[in-house]
């Protein structure tokens, strides 16, 4: 493996000790001697190690700022590593457990900017979602803060693509401690989480 063929993902796997062998030792030496890969693995190191201080906690604005960041340094050239999981075939589903649409709305608590939150359940774990409104300030996507707590094995990345299909709107990591947060467009979404070698599936999840 060349310092070249270091992918970003292996930078995220490494700063979260997810390597082993030959190809920890390959991305060791590859951080040691490129400014950028020492760089990110350190932020994702310093963002894991904020968010497992306290999680009853808010996180700081600059550990907020810091993974904002990250995600939107991810280069293009990393969706090819990311889209390859979805061609696995191993999928499990999840079901409903909880979906606050149904819950009597409490007075003086619920608006027309209603924050949903929905909870899944499957062998591999369970999932939270907290979908927010957009903002009103142009943008009209949802933004989609969630959470695996696993089982087994953690899961190391989300999508969410067209119902059926591999037609990927929206993706990226999960976070060490199973955390997550994207923006999405409104509109209905098959939501998978890659979990060792298998696919977590929320199938038709809609997000208004």
């Amino acid at each position: 493996m060349t310092s070249r063929s270091i992918t970003h993902e292996q930078l995220i796997a490494y700063a979260s000790g997810d390597l082993t062998g030959d190809e920890a030792a390959a991305v060791a030496a590859h951080v040691k001697v490129d400014p950028h890969a020492r760089a990110t693995v350190e932020a994702w190191r310093s963002v894991a190690a904020a968010w497992r201080t306290d999680d009853t906690t808010t996180p700081s604005e600059q550990v907020v700022a810091r993974v904002k960041q990250m995600y939107a340094a991810r280069p293009a050239s990393a969706a090819a590593p990311r889209a390859a999981w979805l061609e696995l075939l191993d999928r499990v589903l999840a079901t409903l457990v909880f979906d606050s649409r149904t819950q009597p709305a409490m007075a003086g608590f619920r608006g027309t900017a209603e924050v949903v939150r929905l909870s899944f359940t499957c062998e591999l774990g369970d999932v939270d979602l907290e979908v927010l409104p957009p903002d009103g300030a142009g943008d009209a996507r949802a933004r989609v803060i969630g959470q695996m707590s696993p089982s087994g094995p953690k899961a190391d990345h989300v999508a969410f693509c067209r119902p059926g299909t591999r037609e990927v709107a929206a993706d990226g990591p999960v976070l060490p401690d199973g955390t997550f947060e994207l923006l999405v467009e409104p509109g209905a979404y098959d939501l998978l989480l890659h979990v060792s070698g298998r696919i977590l599936t929320v199938p038709s999840l809609e997000l208004t």
